[in-house]
């Protein structure tokens, strides 16, 4: 029996962990071994994904527009 301990990782983009579709921002529990196959594809991330920052909002004053 390994002795690997199992890491957080999170999902980039929908993949197949586990049998389970995993949808971009979930949070999955994987040993190092399988989270490589993940890693190298690009479907997790050892870190957790920054939001896309939100444009100023100076676009919403502009809808005083006429």
């Amino acid at each position: 029996m390994t002795n690997e301990q199992e890491k957080k990782f999170y999902v980039l983009r929908e993949t197949w962990i586990y049998d389970v579709l995993q949808a971009p921002g979930d949070e999955v529990m994987l040993t190092p071994a399988r989270a490589k196959m993940y890693l190298s594809s690009g479907a997790i991330s050892e870190t957790k994904p920054t939001p896309p920052k939100k444009k100023s909002s100076a676009s919403s004053s502009s809808s005083s527009e006429g």
